[in-house]
């Protein structure tokens, strides 16, 4: 079954310290499992989407949830998820090597932007990225009729 629309993201460092926030889902069934696309609607849940690492809580307005994934945004402010009980790696692995890249740091850049820097545990290349607070001009859940 398809999904478009609100959820919840959780994350949690333990019992007395977690940080909920609101986010677009659009779930899509495939053979075998699914898909999931985020879109934050505000600055500060993509900014909590970029500094945290995986996993989330993703919770559905039924209060049904599971663990994902997060990756990286892509150029339109997406962000990819996946059912972190069966991903056995959960990281990207390095441009270079193919090794487990970290994620080490995350620097706000005051302007709506974020810098990340993932350092690779084989190679210890690091990957410096600037990421935008994107526009979009539709949420998932805002379709026209």
């Amino acid at each position: 079954m398809d999904y478009d629309g609100p959820a919840e993201i959780r994350w949690q460092a333990s019992g007395s310290l977690s940080i909920v926030g609101p986010v677009q889902v659009a779930v899509t069934a495939l053979d075998p499992g699914w898909r999931v696309r985020l879109l934050a609607p505000t600055f500060d849940e993509w900014w909590l989407l970029l500094a945290f690492d995986s996993p989330f809580r993703l919770v559905f307005p039924d209060s049904s949830s599971f663990d994902v994934g997060i990756g990286r945004p892509d150029p339109d402010g997406y962000f990819d998820a996946w059912d972190w009980s069966v991903d056995d790696q959960h990281t990207d692995p390095c441009p270079h090597c193919g090794a487990v890249a970290r994620h080490v740091s995350v620097n706000d850049n005051g302007d709506e932007s974020i810098t990340v820097l993932d350092r690779c545990l084989g190679c210890t290349r690091e990957r410096r990225q600037e990421y935008r607070w994107p526009v979009t001009s539709e949420m998932p859940g805002e379709h026209d009729s």
